[in-house]
């Protein structure tokens, strides 16, 4: 299996699994430059670790570039979607410092699909227990529930989310998120 080495190269992966593919023109000489903007936009980088990621990635089967009409398309491989979904699990966070907007999002699994990763997983966002198939979280968590879908391979079916403005008996679940 690839590994990837540092920050930049994880970096590199998310990017590229959130954009699909990156095209520059090939020949030119501003292709650094170029590659630096798109990807990094106004970040602080050391351009000679990104040029280095870059290459150690492409030598680990983790990106691939292709010569399209005079443009380079710089994709990721299928290993590098699988590092790159990796990555992107583990900086997975849900925002709670926003106003609570007094509404509950539960979602429901089928017990079948239950991996002790993705049970660990739904703890360290916040989720808490209501039932055994069954987790609550007062924020919002669209995003990072389709995340958790493609990263564990569940469809809708196997993984519900349900969003309510109403949940009896609350009083408990207001103490443990700490809501008021």
């Amino acid at each position: 299996m690839a590994r990837t080495k540092g920050n930049i190269s994880q970096e590199i992966l998310c990017k590229l699994l959130l954009l699909e593919s990156v095209v520059i023109a090939h020949d030119s000489v501003r292709f650094w430059p170029q590659l630096f903007k798109l990807l990094f936009k106004d970040q602080q980088v050391d351009k000679r670790k990104i040029k280095d990621a870059f290459y150690y990635l492409k030598n680990q089967g983790l990106i691939t570039g292709e010569i399209i009409n005079g443009q380079l398309h710089i994709r990721l491989t299928a290993i590098g979607k699988k590092e790159a979904a990796k990555y992107r699990l583990v900086n997975l966070k849900i925002n709670s410092s926003k106003a609570w907007d007094k509404k509950w999002r539960l979602i429901i699994f089928d017990p079948a699909k239950k991996e002790k990763a993705f049970l660990t997983k739904l703890r360290d966002l916040g989720f808490h227990s209501l039932q055994k198939n069954v987790w609550i979280i007062p924020f919002a968590c669209t995003k990072e529930i389709k995340a958790l879908r493609e990263f564990f391979g569940f469809e809708v079916e196997d993984l519900r989310l349900i969003e309510t403005n109403n949940l009896e008996e609350a009083k408990g679940f207001k103490d443990f998120f700490s809501l008021k």
